[in-house]
């Protein structure tokens, strides 16, 4: 798989934003990095790639804010972050990453469309000054750690999000009335937390042995794809029933364990595909799949194109490579 080292550039005039164009050997779009008032940056991501691909922060620092994704499906592996986990279409977030050099994402061929919200910790506790102090006692304890607490894009977030993404002004102006539209959405995520998850701050996060309990259930989901265990038996095999453990894992890795299989398969069947030492029948068989019609059509809604066409891709290339 292709890998690509993101490092914004500094070359710039225009102190107030970076620009990072995605090359077009590899795909379109771009990743916009825009600095606004009381040290708070806008990142635009809109892209698409020619082929799934591996991008890697190159650049040490700080990641504390909210997220965005309003197109596509991501594999993120954060530093200091046990497991992977997957971004997807309609998901919002509120994340620490004390660190982000290393940061690795999965990118699949369907379009890319995020936005983030990054603060300084200092920042962030100005915003929520008037909440109750056991808020902030979580928020302080959380940030000085790698945390991620997914939750969903609101009714209200998305239009403040396609205004930002479809803005009709330039030069200041359009910094004055994208900055506007950032704090609706820091308004709209702090509103979500307050009502969602910090009336109940003590259910908000994992409990260490809750966390160790996902982590195992992860590991024994992914080790033999083709006989993996179906949700009773891996709640039994981690001590937990089985409500428990889905409730657990959709907060930490923010999708269901069904939806965490399926994708670690669907990326294994696209790294054998590449191979292209097998054919798409025995490939299906080998990530779990006893269907080959239900295989095809929910690798072709995760990547974009069908496996067959993804195996003569491959073939054709290697071929290529042998000339």
């Amino acid at each position: 798989m292709k890998k690509i080292l993101l490092i914004p550039s500094t070359q710039t005039n225009n102190k107030e934003k970076n620009l990072i164009n995605i090359p077009p050997s590899i795909g379109t779009g771009s990743i916009e990095i825009i600095h606004l008032n009381y040290g708070i940056r806008l990142v635009i991501a809109d892209y698409s790639l020619n082929q799934p691909t591996i991008l890697e922060c190159g650049v040490s620092g700080t990641s504390f804010g909210f997220g965005f994704c309003l197109s596509g499906t991501i594999e993120s592996h954060p530093p200091y972050f046990k497991e992977s986990f997957f971004v997807k279409k309609g998901q919002s977030g509120f994340f620490s990453f004390p660190d982000t050099l290393g940061y690795t994402e999965i990118i699949g061929l369907e379009r890319v469309i995020r936005i983030s919200i990054l603060m300084d910790l200092d920042q962030m506790s100005a915003f929520v000054m008037e909440y109750p102090d056991q808020f902030m006692s979580v928020l302080i304890n959380i940030s000085e750690t790698s945390f991620r607490f997914p939750d969903m894009i609101s009714q209200p977030m998305w239009g403040a999000l396609d205004k930002i993404l479809h803005c009709p002004y330039h030069g200041l102006t359009r910094k004055f009335f994208i900055e506007g539209k950032v704090m609706e959405l820091i308004a709209y995520k702090m509103e979500q937390l307050e009502i969602e998850n910090w009336q109940n701050p003590e259910e908000s996060v994992l409990a260490p042995n809750e966390a160790d309990c996902v982590c195992h259930a992860a590991r024994l989901l992914t080790h033999d794809l083709e006989n993996a265990p179906g949700l009773i038996e891996l709640a039994r095999s981690v001590g937990m029933c089985r409500s428990k453990l889905h409730h657990c894992f959709c907060k930490f890795h923010g999708i269901s364990p069904f939806e965490y299989l399926r994708n670690h398969r669907l990326e294994a069947a696209r790294r054998l595909l590449n191979e292209g030492k097998m054919n798409v029948t025995e490939i299906a068989y080998k990530v779990g799949y006893r269907s080959l019609s239900h295989f095809s059509k929910v690798f072709k809604q995760y990547f974009g194109c069908p496996p067959g066409k993804c195996l003569k891709n491959a073939v054709s290339l290697s071929n290529r490579r042998l000339r």
